[in-house]
């Protein structure tokens, strides 16, 4: 009995595209042709089929296919396998808790992890900003400043409304308005975080990282904005700084 492209296909439990990827990448032998010039593929086709096949379901690479196939060491190709598997299984589990997280808490998609709880007090800007934070700061650090997003929420709500409002155009009164209002919760920050200013707690080298945060709060932030960030943050650092040398 001989079979066309299709009905091995069919047969095979796959597709014609298949059949046509495994001639291409020679896992599968070319069969004689017919007089009208058709394929004619045989048992032989089929068993080879179904085999890689099989062993492309457990994961097998095709590339590994021949030599696993042609009685290669599979004791250390399945050990390779199982040691992968487990890998995948552990990051679907952890991406089945991210999606679980955050539908019970209605959270948007683009919510960084472990953000699913508080999404529902940022904003867009804050969770662009938390996400280019969390592929710069290492884990501990992250921790950290979800807890300043947390609290911010809770005690300053009112100054994130005002620094979100905060126009290109604004007057030299609202800024140093703003800035003022902003000063106790930097303070604060800054003394229960001092590795904000003192430990480069990155994934990246501190240069990289450096330019990811700049750029980010240039794009993110209006230039009023950037402008109240900065002189809230030289105040309350010459702050520490005069702390400091009073203490020498």
């Amino acid at each position: 009995m001989v079979w066309s492209t299709s009905q091995l296909a069919e047969l095979a439990g796959t597709t014609v595209n298949t059949v046509r990827h495994y001639h291409a990448l020679g896992l599968l032998a070319e069969p004689e042709r017919r007089a009208n010039g058709y394929k004619s593929y045989g048992v032989q086709h089929l068993v080879r089929v179904l085999q890689v096949r099989r062993l492309s379901e457990l994961g097998v690479p095709l590339s590994k296919v021949p030599d696993a196939v042609a009685g290669g060491d599979q004791r250390e190709l399945l050990r390779e396998l199982h040691s992968e598997l487990e890998t995948s299984i552990r990051r679907l589990e952890r991406i089945r808790d991210e999606v679980g997280s955050l539908m019970a808490h209605g959270a948007p998609l683009d919510t960084p992890s472990g953000f699913e709880g508080i999404a529902d007090g940022m904003t867009p800007t804050d969770r662009t900003l938390a996400s280019i934070f969390g592929q710069v700061y290492d884990d501990p650090a992250m921790q950290d400043i979800r807890a300043m997003f947390e609290d911010g929420q809770a005690r300053f709500a009112e100054l994130d409304a005002t620094f979100e409002a905060l126009t290109v155009d604004a007057s030299e009164e609202a800024r140093s308005a703003v800035v003022q209002q902003m000063l106790p919760a930097l303070r604060e920050n800054l003394e229960r975080y001092p590795w904000l200013l003192t430990e480069p707690r990155t994934r990246q080298t501190p240069p990289l990282a450096q330019s990811a945060l700049i750029e980010s709060m240039r794009a993110l932030y209006n230039d009023a904005q950037l402008e109240v960030l900065l002189r809230a943050l030289a105040q309350v650092r010459s702050e520490i700084d005069a702390h400091d040398d009073g203490k020498t």
